[in-house]
Parts: structure tokens; sequence; C-alpha cells
């Protein structure tokens, strides 16, 4: 019997650009991007904020209900799995 490869489960995900973070909002992955955009993805679809026009994200951190960025703009934003 042969064991489920974990290959099986990986999705791939077209973000666009540099991932610099990303965490789980319930059922949905949310990345932080270096072009500060976030790109929100659940069962095979992708959404996408622009959390930090003309800057970048450099830091994030999620606490399973929203994304909290930190961005080159000198701004904190949240998003939330609606985006």
């Amino acid at each position: 019997m042969n064991a489920p490869s974990l290959t099986q489960s990986v999705h791939p995900v077209d973000t666009g650009a540099h991932v610099t973070g990303i965490a789980w909002l319930k059922d949905c992955a949310a990345f932080a991007l270096g072009d500060g955009g976030v790109v929100l993805w659940k069962d095979g679809a992708t959404h996408r904020t622009q959390a930090h026009p003309d800057a970048g994200i450099l830091v994030a951190a999620g606490d399973g209900k929203r994304l909290v960025t930190g961005g080159d703009d000198g701004r904190v934003a949240v998003t939330g799995p609606d985006g």
C-alpha cells in the first residue's frame, strides 16, 4: 500500500510579486507581497487587494482572523479574509 504524497496537497499560487509573509485567515491563505498587495487564496480562487499602494510590505503577522501589515509607506494596514 502506497502512502499519499504531500505533493498531492500542494497548490501553486501565482501572486505576481515576491511574498514577504503569509498567514491563514480561517480557511483562506493571505499572502503579503513586496509590491504592497495582498493576495487571498481560497479553494483555488484568488482575490487581490492593495494594502499599501505605491509601497512594499516589509512585515506581516496574522492571528487567524486578519493579516496586519507594515509597509515602507509608514502605514499599518489590516486585511480580513473578505479583502
